[in-house]
């Protein structure tokens, strides 16, 4: 009896099955099923869990001289999340301990939910990240590498700040079109809650969302004169940050790149000109860039120069001091970052801001010289430094960028409904009552946020910026 080839093979995979010599496809097909369900896991699974029973590897601590930066810039970034989620529901929250006194107005516990502070120092944390490397190759006449750096830090900004903002804000498209979102949303505070605008069809719909991602995430609108024809929508309204931080950016490596020949004296000399300038221009994130990078400078000289040993008696001495000296600093710019600035109550009658007002109009201007003081003193202060270098403060920096541009959306989608709820279960009749429902209701809210955060930060922060790496590698040339 004769076989063809075909008989021939498929007798010889049954006899290698019957030996284990190789598996049958069913086997095969299983366990590719399971790996792709274990991948899925370890994508919804938050990654500290999944790090934690040894499912992936453990996320890389941040060492070095300013790895406290990424804690600090988590835990600015929760505080932004924080005045999101209370600031609906609470209308004396910005206000200043006066006439509606409440314990969280008091200075310093304001800031655990003041945003607009927060959003000057992740802008100074910015400034001192994107100069600390080509300072430090300045100061080594590197300057094959200083050139590489900047080349590496301007092609790849843009994708960094612009892709993850597109991606969700395109999610948020596709939630328009079920009615998840609003056109605006009522706010205790003098504030504009603008939403995005339900066009008529998809196609409408996309062509709005292009004009938002062209019109307000990549041009400039508060430093150059506005578009008339893009749209007004608003689909997420912390974003409009975001070209404020990519143009400060590019300015800020034009004056790395101008200042990089000139002795470190003259370079902070000239930072200091360039900060009161734009402060007097009233462009507050501009200047809370360059304030970062003159940080940098007194950063870098403390660490190459420190300075000259002394006896045992004197060093001790000079220690106690220094710490003593630095945290007055601190207590300072906590002091000016808890200024209140809604509804002209800005130094109206709080005990001590009544002379800052009169000394610093009201632009912002305060919040940018207090949150280069808390920053310029957590840097000389290592025992502060522990507390952001914390596992729970690195993992909040790592998802950091990640929380702050799909909070909003979340929010606005449905978790603040939460809230009204969870009041109904506990009763709002009573102060206490009310509390609790209120408490209930961010246990059950910030737990999904962060989740949401976390996959986002795997999904598409993290891919972003593996394309950013991959398009340098792409176009450049050696």
């Amino acid at each position: 009896m004769a076989f063809n080839n075909e008989d021939q093979e498929s007798l010889h995979n049954r006899l290698a099955y019957q030996i284990g010599v190789t598996k049958p496809p069913t086997a095969t097909k299983c366990r590719q099923l399971l790996l792709k369900s274990r991948e899925i896991c370890l994508l919804l699974w938050p990654s500290p869990i999944s790090a934690y029973f040894g499912l992936n590897s453990a996320p890389t601590k941040c060492w070095g001289s300013t790895g406290y930066l990424t804690g600090l810039r988590g835990v600015a970034c929760l505080a932004v999340f924080t005045e999101h989620f209370l600031m609906r529901f609470h209308p004396k929250l910005l206000d200043e301990y006066g006439e509606h006194p409440k314990f969280y107005q008091l200075p310093g516990i304001r800031l655990l939910y003041s945003g607009s502070v927060m959003v000057s120092i992740f802008f100074i944390i910015s400034g001192f990240s994107l100069s600390i490397g080509p300072l430090r190759t300045i100061y080594n006449r590197d300057w094959e590498h200083f050139h590489q750096l900047m080349f590496s830090a301007a092609l790849r900004r843009p994708i960094r700040l612009i892709l993850p903002p597109t991606a969700v804000t395109f999610v948020v498209m596709i939630g328009v079109r079920f009615s998840l979102y609003q056109s605006h949303y009522d706010s205790p505070i003098d504030l504009d809650w603008r939403g995005p605008i339900r066009q008529p069809t998809f196609a409408l719909q996309l062509l709005d969302w292009v004009e938002y991602v062209l019109g307000r995430l990549v041009y400039p609108g508060e430093w150059l004169l506005p578009l008339p024809t893009v749209s007004p929508s608003e689909y997420a309204v912390p974003l409009y940050t975001i070209p404020q931080e990519l143009w400060s950016s590019f300015l800020l490596f034009i004056f790395i790149v101008a200042l990089s020949k000139v002795r470190p004296a003259v370079r902070l000399i000239t930072l200091f000109f360039l900060v009161m300038l734009s402060a007097w221009c009233m462009r507050k994130k501009s200047s809370c860039f360059l304030v970062g990078m003159a940080l940098a400078e007194l950063h870098l000289h403390r660490h190459l120069y420190p300075p000259q040993e002394h006896s045992r008696s004197a060093s001790n001495l000079w220690k106690y001091l220094s710490v003593g000296l630095w945290s007055f600093v601190l207590l300072l710019g906590i002091w000016m970052c808890s200024i209140p600035h809604t509804r002209g109550a800005y130094g109206s009658s709080s005990i001590g801001y009544r002379m800052i007002s009169r000394i610093i109009p009201w632009n912002s201007n305060v919040y940018t010289i207090g949150a280069a003081l808390v920053v310029l003193a957590i840097d000389q202060l290592p025992i502060v430094q522990a507390v952001f270098r914390t596992s729970p403060a690195e993992y909040l920096g790592k998802i950091s960028f990640s929380l702050y541009i799909i909070h909003w959306p979340i929010l606005a989608a449905w978790r603040w409904s939460v809230v009204p709820f969870m009041c109904r279960v506990t009763g709002d009749h009573t102060a206490l009552r009310y509390g609790a429902g209120f408490a209930l209701a961010a246990v059950c809210v910030t737990p999904v946020v962060l989740w949401i955060a976390d996959i986002c930060w795997r999904l598409v922060d993290e891919t972003s910026i593996q394309f950013a790496k991959r398009w340098e590698n792409m176009i450049s040339i050696e």
